[in-house]
């Protein structure tokens, strides 16, 4: 049973963020302030920071561990979900364009 409950979690996270449409360039465009580029949006990184931002959102094990890493300060953890955390920590920071509305 926790097998199938596992698996289905797999599923709802792949469902959730489409990789196969997260490019290079829209990793470097939300990571590039990090690294003293320029701040870039297009239409494609915007995309890639929606979906970054909505896999965490839904509850889903990766929230349960994100969270559970930051309040425990796990650093073990920093291998595999630290990649993720500076996307969202990025995403969150600097947000799609259109999501900005006062």
């Amino acid at each position: 049973m926790a097998a199938v409950y596992v698996k289905g979690q797999q599923n709802a996270l792949t469902d959730l963020i489409d990789f196969d449409k997260i490019s290079e360039q829209d990793l470097k465009d939300i990571l590039g302030v990090y690294f003293g580029f320029e701040l870039r949006h297009s239409t494609s990184s915007d995309d890639a920071r929606r979906q970054i931002i909505r896999a965490f959102t839904f509850e889903t094990p990766l929230y349960k561990e994100v969270n559970r890493v930051c309040q425990y300060r796990d650093e073990s953890a920093v291998p595999t979900l630290g990649p993720y955390g500076a996307l969202l920590f990025w995403s969150l920071a600097y947000p799609p364009l259109d999501n900005q509305q006062l």
